[in-house]
């Protein structure tokens, strides 16, 4: 049963048992709300105090009862916030276009009876005409939760490419090579190997060793750190290119060329690298210069150091001949075992061997007396003949 059907039931059994009709006047405050809630169709206030001074009291229940309750709490704290004002006529008019259908009023009563829940005002609600607005408590606002530390991200890149096009993205590095860390983070940064910078920094350049090395980098954050191990390693190969044949004149004993050194592996960068031949004697004599000065068969170098460039070759043209030996000539030959020392640009004293290199010379005698050649590094003049 709904609730307009059991009001209609107890105004029948108010009629009957004759109860007396409600005369008394109600205060002005209470009567200003009515006169709102009269014009938005308010059964349970018509109910509590009467649509009019004539119309006939119902006969109570504890339901009603319990209704009424909540809705008299309501309309005291309705008055308190509108402090004593008359009712605004245009808001009776916005009320009344706005009333909503009894019907619906009676059903949201009725679950509050049945509940018998008190009535709160919601603080969320819009402001009525005159009223003022209740602020939220600050209390109850959210806090976002502290995020826990995270270790920091590192990421590097070398200065200089890889010859043979190995990115710069790698953890293998010649000696010397440069190396540009980032970290998403400030931190202090240490490596056990090279130059670090120790600032408190999210981006350093760290310089490799001058020798072959394992070397971890790290950067601390507070209580964590992160790492990176870095391969060192030092050049090991020399491969020698001809990129010219040597004019000799005719008639002439001899043979010679020019040719350029590559320093590997090509997949690092030397170019912060220094290479030198060393000066020594002749080994391997055979034949025709076995007769020959050990001073007419040395190798003078020159003993210096110069500078590999950016694609690991040397900077400087090599030249690898031998001429002027007199005839009658017969076989014979010997060789340059060459050492080979490296050192950074910035590094002094004698450097280190890496490697050798082999610089053969020979001689044919009849039916090709005097013809020569001359090799080194895997590359090889002409035969020539005076």
């Amino acid at each position: 049963m709904n609730t307009a059907e059991r009001l209609r039931r107890e105004r029948a059994e108010g009629e009957r048992l004759g109860e007396p009709q409600m005369a008394a006047s109600l205060p002005a405050d209470v009567e200003n709300v009515l006169s709102l809630q009269r014009s938005a169709g308010n059964a349970g206030v018509s109910r509590m105090f009467g649509t009019t001074t004539a119309s006939p009291r119902v006969a109570r229940t504890p339901a009603a009862d319990a209704a009424d309750d909540a809705v008299t709490r309501a309309l005291a704290g309705t008055i308190a916030r509108r402090g004593n004002r008359e009712p605004d006529p245009a808001a009776d008019t916005v009320l009344e276009r706005e009333s909503p259908d009894p019907d619906e009023i009676e059903a949201e009563l009725e679950t509050e009876e049945e509940e018998a829940a008190p009535i709160a005002a919601p603080t969320d609600a819009p402001a009525a005409s005159g009223s003022r607005t209740l602020a939220r408590d600050p209390t109850k606002t959210k806090k976002k939760s502290a995020k826990a530390p995270v270790a920091p991200k590192l990421k590097s890149e070398t200065t200089l490419k890889a010859p043979d096009g190995t990115s710069k993205v790698r953890a293998t590095v010649g000696v010397g090579e440069e190396i540009s860390f980032k970290s998403n983070q400030v931190g202090d940064w240490t490596a056990d190997g090279g130059t670090a910078n120790a600032a408190a920094v999210k981006k350093f350049v760290w310089t490799a060793p001058s020798r072959a090395a394992s070397v971890t980098v790290k950067q601390t954050v507070g209580a964590l750190s992160s790492t990176k191990t870095i391969t060192v390693i030092e050049p090991s190969t020399v491969t020698g290119k001809k990129t010219e044949d040597l004019s000799i004149p005719a008639g002439t004993q001899g043979a010679g060329m020019k040719l350029q050194f590559t320093y590997g592996p090509r997949s690092v960068n030397f170019g912060n690298v220094t290479i030198k031949e060393v000066s020594g004697p002749a080994s391997n004599i055979t034949g025709y210069f076995l007769a020959k000065s050990a001073a007419s068969l040395w190798h003078d170098s020159g003993d210096t150091f110069l500078g590999i460039g950016k694609d690991n070759k040397d900077s400087a043209i090599d030249t690898a001949s031998f001429q002027g030996f007199a005839s009658p000539w017969t076989d014979g030959t010997w060789d340059w075992v060459i050492p080979y020392k490296f050192k950074l640009k910035t590094e002094g004293g004698d450097g280190k061997q890496f490697t050798t290199v082999t610089q053969s010379f020979k001689l044919d005698g009849p039916p090709n007396a005097g013809r020569s050649t001359v090799t080194k590094a895997g590359a090889s003049t002409k035969p020539r003949k005076p």
